[in-house]
């Protein structure tokens, strides 16, 4: 703690200082003399004021500067030393916010003690108290920014802040050894920094030390660890102001700043290592779609032209047969083969069928947009309670290829799922492009549903045609939104940037 005595009159100066010497000895009280405010702003620059002991000539001239005490102090209590015992100073005194006042008509050496030491010990407190509030205050703000998924060095910068605010500490500094989170060892605030180089000394002497307790020259400043779990990751250097030590409180402040860094870098590691497994999983993902969708077109390729081909020479061989046993004037046999002809007929174009929806070759040969249009026209014809109104406003070359089938994919979900499940009457398909997006919107006017209902056998939501377009969407690199209300109808949304 310190006190500062201001005023011009060395005897005074020194009767005070004389007063005082059981409290230097006893508790450590510094004590300093300057002549006016602007030595208490100097003094306050690289050292903490407690306490100001104001000597106010009689003809109380330098009463009206006990304001701009306070604040060039940092909110030192003053304690006025005067000769005026008249009431109206004591009022004017009063109006000034002067809580402790001493006469030098009758000042005793123990008086001078008991309200120095009363005042000191209150200021003590009050310190105590605002610097617990302080620190609450940075645990919430810096806490949040660890929910937000800050940056480590927004988190640091935040941490440098509430640190900054403790007057005893001059430089300060980090050195993180984060791995996935920082990509390396951090420096904060800089590489420059000296604090920050002791902290990266600090570090490197620990991790070849284990176990041994790291610290910097004595009286040169103080290292606080970072642990994550039993694990360290990085030191915190501080360096005091000329003159004064590391106290409670910015010791306080540095192992709640240590707290809050481990956890800023657990949790950063553990979103890295989910989204390393998220992107695993998508790498998976696109790596099934893909085999799946070479085996689709490898299926429609062996109906197509190994059983097609087959059927059609069964066909054309009967057909043959019929007109033969018809020459040789044997209509029973030619009526037999003729009955046979049709149902070879309709076995060909289901093959065909089933070989067009596992793959259609068109998409291959001619592009997606031809694909919807031969899509729609199947649709129509073969689901004639349904009306699609399609309104495609993009063109082939706009659609990246990877993405071609994904949409036709998604597309054919979505109806198949109306088709099961929404018993509606109408179908609004929209591709379209605005700017680098790409969107694909499939509408329909049924029965809808409840999103936030939960999964049961009666709820299609949780089917496998919701996942199935969610993950082709997620592995084409799209933004997938389902909206449904019940008796309203269903939208299915996806949408790619293209880049």
């Amino acid at each position: 703690m310190s006190t500062v005595l201001v005023g011009d009159e060395t005897g005074c100066a020194r009767h005070v200082w004389s007063d005082l010497k059981p409290l230097r000895d006893g508790v450590g009280l510094n004590c300093y003399w300057v002549k006016d405010a602007e030595g208490v702003r100097e003094l306050a620059s690289h050292a903490r004021i407690d306490v100001i002991l104001h000597d106010v000539s009689p003809d109380m001239t330098r009463l009206d500067c006990v304001e701009q005490l306070r604040q060039v102090s940092g909110g030192a209590t003053v304690i006025v030393l005067t000769g005026d015992d008249r009431p109206e100073t004591l009022r004017r005194l009063g109006a000034l916010g002067v809580e402790v006042h001493l006469s030098r008509n009758n000042i005793r050496p123990a008086t001078v003690q008991r309200v120095v030491s009363h005042v000191i010990e209150r200021r003590r407190f009050q310190l105590q108290i605002d610097s617990s509030l302080r620190r609450e205050r940075l645990r919430g703000k810096v806490l949040a920014r660890i929910a937000e998924r800050a940056a480590l060095t927004e988190v640091l910068a935040d941490l440098s802040e509430g640190l900054r605010q403790e007057v005893s500490c001059a430089d300060f500094g980090f050195a993180i050894d984060a791995d996935e989170a920082s990509g390396g060892l951090l420096l904060w605030p800089s590489a420059g920094c000296i604090s920050a180089r002791l902290a990266s000394r600090a570090l490197s002497d620990a991790q070849e030390r284990p176990g041994a307790r790291t610290a910097l020259p004595e009286g040169t400043g103080y290292v606080e660890p970072i642990l994550n779990g039993d694990r360290l990751i990085g030191q915190l250097a501080m360096l005091p102001r000329p003159g004064m030590t590391v106290g409670e409180s910015l010791l306080a402040h540095a192992k709640l700043a240590a707290e809050l860094v481990a956890l800023a870098v657990d949790r950063l590691q553990t979103v890295e290592s989910l989204r390393r497994s998220q992107e695993e999983l998508r790498q998976l993902s696109e790596q099934l779609l893909n085999i799946q969708e070479a085996e689709r077109q490898r299926i429609a390729g062996d109906l197509h032209d190994v059983i097609g081909q087959s059927l059609s020479v069964v066909k054309v061989s009967i057909e043959e047969a019929q007109q033969q046993f018809e020459r040789d004037g044997n209509p029973d046999a030619a009526a037999v083969l003729s009955r046979l002809v049709p149902w070879v007929k309709q076995a060909l174009a289901e093959v065909r069928r089933v070989s067009m929806d596992l793959r259609p070759a068109i998409i291959d040969d001619l592009g997606l947009l031809p694909t919807l249009s031969w899509f729609f026209r199947e649709f129509g014809a073969s689901c004639r309670t349904i009306v699609v109104e399609p309104k495609i406003a993009i063109a082939e070359s706009d659609i990246p290829a990877p993405l071609k089938i994904a949409i036709f994919r998604i597309l054919q979900e979505a109806v198949t799922n109306i088709l099961k499940h929404a018993q509606a009457t109408r179908i609004q398909v929209v591709l379209q492009s605005f700017g680098s997006v790409i969107q694909l919107a499939v509408i329909d006017n049924g029965t809808g549903f409840d999103i936030q209902a939960p999964c049961d056998a009666k709820n299609w939501k949780c089917g496998l045609g919701l996942a199935s377009m969610r993950e082709r969407a997620r592995v084409s690199g799209g933004n997938y939104v389902l909206e449904s209300i019940p008796g309203i109808g269903t939208s299915v949304f996806v949408s790619w940037y293209r880049g």
